[in-house]
């Protein structure tokens, strides 16, 4: 019994360094966040407008403007954020936000990077139960729309 304790302690501590499954979070609408709520809040404001000041984010969002402005500058760093100068005639150089891809892309991004991860540690088993998993029968969640 203590080994198989110890197999699976070894599998689940190899799994969350694997993919840091404390930071994956599935929701009912089949989102895998990779950000946190603050910037998942974000993005989400940058794929319903087009392009978005600091100042708008934070009024869309909710979020501080000082937490606002370092959130953004980081999805800039990691590139999920596209910043574009433009100059206001009163207040000098202002910045315009937008995605830099869009959310499909992204998702799909980071499926790729858990299966990735997956595929390295856990080689042809991975791709069985992947396999596997795609003849599941679809299991039918809450399928309204929230716009109807």
């Amino acid at each position: 019994m203590f080994a198989a304790n110890t197999n699976l302690i070894s599998l689940y501590t190899r799994c969350k360094h694997m993919v840091k499954f404390d930071r994956v979070y599935i929701t009912n609408k089949g989102l895998t966040k990779f950000f946190s709520p603050l910037e998942s809040e974000i993005m989400y404001a940058l794929w319903e407008c087009d392009a978005l000041t600091s100042q708008q984010v934070t009024e869309i969002t909710a979020i501080p403007q000082a937490s606002t402005s370092g959130i953004l500058d980081r999805l800039v760093r990691n590139g999920y954020v596209l910043k574009k100068s433009y100059h206001s005639v009163n207040n000098g150089a202002k910045y315009n936000y937008s995605a830099a891809f869009t959310y499909d892309v992204i998702a799909e991004d980071i499926m790729f990077r858990i299966l990735d991860s997956l595929y390295e540690t856990f080689g042809e088993l991975a791709e069985k139960s992947i396999l596997k998993y795609k003849t599941k029968p679809y299991v039918s969640g809450n399928d309204s729309n929230v716009c109807d």
